[in-house]
This record gives structure tokens, C-alpha cells and sequence, in this order.
């Protein structure tokens, strides 16, 4: 920091550290002077070159979804806890990367096995696991996790039912 002003750069730094200070700073922007953070968090990253880094908040009055790409992409989206119907959960079945890391192996004679690391970032930057919040209006909200972070995303939907409870809705 200086003069005043936040680096994004290291904000961003510490948001993917789980720093639910950066995170919440991250989030500031997109939220009324009013409206307080209840929980909020980082979910992974998908991707290998272009990772896509994925950010959750849940408000009193809403819930949102944050994605940055290292490439400056910024997707923001969020809807009014109150008007939340249901959510869904979805992690990918690894039966279908198994097999195209066995095939991948066999084809190549053994090589295939100094690729693994890079199949399975592939694999789950097209096969992404998370949650999905589906409102009144019909507008999913997305938000990714990383297949080992999913069991963070499911305390949004804790976050998300309490908040609930507390407006009434």
C-alpha cells in the first residue's frame, strides 16, 4: 500500500491465500457501503496457463461469485439471498480421467505418465466441480471450486440457508 491506495496485485496475492480479509476487499467493490460480510472465501483455481481463480461472498441480503483469469478477465455475479430458490452441487466423476490418463499412457509408451499433472489441469478446467445457485429470475450463479476446495463451497450454502432464516425468506 501507498499513498493511500490498495495494490490489487497484492490483495489478489492474499485472496488466493484464503485471506478472508482480501477476499472481503476484493468483494468491497462490488457491495453497498451498508452491507456487511457474512462469510466469504477462495474456492481454487482451474486452468493451467490462463487459470481461472474463483472467490465466493455471502451478505446478509446476498451471495456472490467473483472469477479473475490471470489474463485480467473479471466475472462478477450475484443475486438477492430472498429470491434463491435452490442450489445444486456437482464434482466430476473420475472415472472419466482415469481413463484418458490410462489411454494417454498407453499411446505414448509410458510418457503419458510425466503428463498427469498437466491432463488433470486440463481435465478440470473443461470439468469443473462447484455450486450453483438458481434464482426467481432464472440466473444461475455460478460458483467453481477446485476439486479439493468443494467442501468449502458447501459452507456458502450454511451461510446462505442461515441467512435466509434471518430475513424471513
Amino acid at each position: 500500500m501507498s499513498n493511500g491506495r490498495v495494490n490489487i496485485n497484492d490483495v489478489l496475492a492474499s485472496a488466493k491465500k484464503d485471506d478472508a480479509q482480501a477476499v472481503e476487499k476484493l468483494f468491497r467493490g462490488f457491495l453497498s457501503e451498508e452491507e456487511s460480510v457474512r462469510d466469504c472465501g477462495y474456492l481454487g483455481a482451474m486452468g493451467i496457463v490462463f487459470k481461472e481463480h474463483s472467490f465466493w461472498c455471502v451478505t446478509p441480503i446476498r451471495v456472490c461469485s467473483l472469477r479473475i483469469k490471470n489474463g485480467g478477465e473479471l466475472q462478477f455475479s450475484s443475486a438477492y439471498i430472498e429470491h434463491i430458490n435452490s442450489d445444486a452441487f456437482y464434482q466430476p466423476s473420475l472415472v472419466a480421467l482415469w481413463i484418458i490418463l490410462i489411454l494417454v499412457t498407453v499411446c505414448t509408451v509410458g510418457i503419458g505418465l510425466l503428463l498427469i499433472p498437466i491432463i488433470i489441469k486440463i481435465f478440470y478446467r473443461y470439468k469443473k466441480s462447484g455450486v450453483v445457485f438458481w434464482c426467481r429470475e432464472g440466473i444461475p450463479i455460478y460458483v467453481f471450486s477446485d476439486r479439493n476446495s468443494l467442501s468449502k463451497a458447501q459452507r456458502i450454502a450454511v451461510q446462505i440457508a442461515e441467512a435466509k432464516r434471518l430475513v424471513g425468506a
